[in-house]
């Protein structure tokens, strides 16, 4: 009888270890998905408000948590808004999204298209004409891609995907285009779009 407790315990063990061995890389990635939705943005004044106030909850009557002064960066979730207006910061307060851009107030975009080639400065007056946004213009001369993105600017910033399927949906097509890098290797990122192509999901093999 005791012997057969012992296997059962010995076989109890081995399958908790082993959930745990397949669990883990699913915690890591839920994990790194969490990770990157934060993002950094900038304080920027409004009248004679010249900081922010952090809030214990997403509304003006909660309490003051701190202050940040106009000009500073700070750590949002960009994943989700809270009363369509509120960020959480990754200290666990609120920020009213009015107070704050996305846009570096050191960027200076005279000094950088100094230094750019003839080509860059053709291309990126093009690109201004199309979407009239200097930080997303900014942001496909550098490759930089993000949630939101229509499938044109994913072109513009990524060029047209190495792979791409289309799967029928009750409220529209839904799309996944897949990159490589280099092309044909082992590295590769899932790009998904909603039925109004828009990006709704970026996933990088790592």
């Amino acid at each position: 009888m005791k012997r057969q407790i012992g296997i059962a315990l010995a076989g109890a063990a081995t399958l908790v270890m082993l959930v745990g061995l397949f669990s883990f890389p699913i915690q890591v990635q839920a994990q790194e998905e969490e990770e990157s939705t934060v993002k950094t943005m900038w304080v920027v004044p409004r009248g004679t408000v010249l900081s922010l106030r952090l809030y214990d909850k997403p509304d003006p009557l909660g309490s003051t948590m701190k202050t940040v002064p106009a000009g500073l960066p700070i750590e949002v979730e960009s994943a989700e808004m809270y009363a369509k207006y509120w960020y959480k910061t990754t200290e666990g307060y609120y920020a009213h999204s009015y107070y704050l851009t996305d846009v570096d107030p050191a960027f200076d975009p005279e000094a950088e298209r100094a230094t750019m080639s003839e080509e860059d400065v053709r291309r990126e007056d093009e690109l201004l004409r199309k979407y009239n946004n200097l930080q997303l213009v900014q942001d496909i001369l550098n490759k930089r891609i993000a949630i939101g993105y229509t499938m044109e600017m994913m072109i513009d910033s990524w060029g047209r995907p190495d792979e791409q399927r289309t799967v029928p949906g009750t409220m529209g097509d839904k799309y996944t285009w897949e990159y490589y890098t280099p092309p044909g290797g082992i590295k590769r990122t899932v790009i998904n779009f909603n039925e109004v192509k828009k990006v709704i999901n970026i996933a990088t093999d790592r």
